[in-house]
């Protein structure tokens, strides 16, 4: 059977209704709930923010920490000891083992020059690997000196922009002579290559 309209209106006014004070509470517990989920994420976002600036500072310290070490001497010959005895101290494994410059120049022949027997140097070979100096591309060679004592020999082709100044063997020049964190290396240009050669005492 139908309902008509009278029966329908008063089961309509019928329904459960909220008054003023409970609908006014239902707000406010609504309103608290909205504050709590925005407040939760803000502190979220605080302590990432936190987190992130602070890694970014413990980043930037080593960086300075690094580039003021270098900074100490700012000569070219200065710059290229720090970088030459930082690898000599870190001794990475060679990519090729030998004993001959022969086999080095075989193994070097993405470089713009072949590795070569200075006339100033002597020692036993141990290997090579590719390395960079003052970003050009280098051989980092190891080998034995007379006493026993394992050395780095660095070779890399010559450009004014980067070892502008260094004595030329050519030309009269003799090897000098830089240090950094206690070990002395010498410097010098022959037949256009750079030459930098570890002096460590063990």
């Amino acid at each position: 059977m139908k309902k008509n309209i009278k029966d329908s209106l008063k089961q309509e006014m019928q329904q459960p209704t909220l008054d003023d004070k409970q609908l006014q509470a239902l707000l406010d517990m609504q309103s608290t709930e909205q504050l709590v989920e925005l407040t939760g994420a803000r502190q979220y976002w605080q302590k990432f923010s936190t987190a992130a600036l602070l890694l970014l500072m413990l980043g930037l310290g080593f960086w300075l920490g690094g580039y003021q070490q270098q900074a100490d001497d700012k000569s070219i010959p200065g710059l290229i000891a720090f970088e030459v005895v930082n690898n000599h101290l870190k001794d990475k494994p060679m990519d090729v083992s030998t004993k001959t410059f022969a086999q080095l120049q075989g193994y070097f022949t993405q470089l713009e020059f072949k590795p070569f027997n200075s006339s100033l140097w002597n020692g036993n070979l141990i290997g090579g690997r590719y390395c960079s100096l003052r970003t050009s591309p280098s051989a980092q060679i190891r080998y034995f000196d007379e006493k026993g004592v394992k050395q780095t020999l660095y070779q890399t082709e010559y450009s004014d922009q980067y070892f502008s100044g260094l004595p030329e063997l050519e030309s009269g020049g003799q090897p000098l002579l830089a240090s950094a964190k206690g070990i002395e290396v010498s410097i010098w240009v022959e037949k256009g290559v750079v030459f930098v050669d570890t002096l460590a005492d063990e």
